[in-house]
């Protein structure tokens, strides 16, 4: 169970980028593409469980606090 939608669109992103790296094997790309997608899968899940937080989503939360004043 996810708990808000930027979780769910993470695991989304994840699940496409495994998906992506499945078919491209079976198509014979090289791995350094597939290892491309894998990153971007792995940082996927980085910022579903708070391990990497982009910066876009910094500037949302702070957006939404009166943080220091």
């Amino acid at each position: 169970m996810l708990s808000c939608a930027r979780h769910f669109s993470d695991a989304v992103e994840c699940r496409d980028q495994v998906a992506a790296t499945r078919r491209l094997r079976g198509e014979g790309v090289t791995a350094d593409i597939l290892a491309e997608h894998l990153r971007q899968a792995v940082r996927s899940l980085d910022e579903m469980t708070g391990r990497e937080i982009a910066a876009d989503l910094v500037e949302e939360i702070f957006s939404k606090f009166c943080i220091g004043k």
